[in-house]
């Protein structure tokens, strides 16, 4: 029996978009000068960037269900934890 859990949010999710730079930022306001955009996040809203052992991962499943990979070669990946459903039972 599983105890249901209510999700734990810390606050606000703050993570935005440099279009200029094409990077995540945290500020309205990229180092370069440009105005950021918000980027919408699930909770708990713990996005992180790829590393390149998680594309390698990615990929492998993708391609072998699918015959091709999901992230293409050069593009910036951010990954979040998934939320989990309450009241699955096994």
């Amino acid at each position: 029996m599983y105890k249901k859990m209510r999700p734990s949010y810390l606050g606000k999710i703050l993570l935005r978009w440099c279009d200029h730079c094409h990077a995540p930022v945290l500020a309205r306001q990229c180092a370069c000068g440009a105005q950021t955009r918000e980027v919408p996040v699930t909770p708990p809203g713990d996005a992180r960037p790829a590393f390149p052992a998680d594309l390698e991962r990615i990929n492998r499943i993708y391609e072998g269900h699918f015959g091709a990979p999901l992230v293409p070669e050069g593009h910036l990946v951010l990954l979040n934890k998934v939320p989990i459903r309450t009241g699955w039972k096994r």
